[in-house]
């Protein structure tokens, strides 16, 4: 081994990643130098610094709250259940962007958690799959005609 790199340790402090120490030997003067290097710098997690934005939020909630209210009109009409469905889905899907879009733009911060946020998207996702398999499976089909 050098006698630059007489001793070398890894230690692990809690709530952080590792600091890496490494004692170098100075084999001219014979004093002891600690170098240490802190690679919780280069990897701590920060927080997401993207956030939800009111603008595309209230574009997404146009454009399905749009396709939401026609497909439930059209389910109305008489087009069935899968396309009433799947409206449904969407304007549920819609009003709940919107809602967060106009809390973000009142206060700063957004309406709903994020863990909240994506229960109801999948949940409306789940709905808005059930809508189409009902349109598109003739038995469903008529089971709920």
């Amino acid at each position: 081994m050098p006698p630059f790199y007489k001793n070398s340790a890894a230690s692990v402090r809690p709530g952080a990643a590792f600091s890496l120490r490494l004692f170098r030997q100075d084999h001219r003067s014979g004093m002891i130098a600690h170098i240490s290097t802190v690679a919780s710098m280069l990897m701590q997690q920060q927080p997401p610094k993207a956030g939800p934005s009111a603008g595309f939020n209230f574009v997404l909630a146009a454009v399905l709250g749009f396709i939401g209210v026609f497909d439930l009109v059209l389910g109305a009409r008489g087009d069935g259940a899968g396309v009433f469905i799947t409206g449904l889905a969407l304007t549920i899907y819609a009003a709940t962007l919107l809602r967060d879009a106009l809390h973000i733009k009142k206060t700063g911060t957004p309406a709903f958690t994020r863990k909240r946020m994506n229960t109801i998207g999948l949940a409306c996702l789940a709905l808005y799959f059930f809508g189409i398999l009902v349109k598109r499976v003739p038995e469903l089909a008529q089971f709920f005609s």
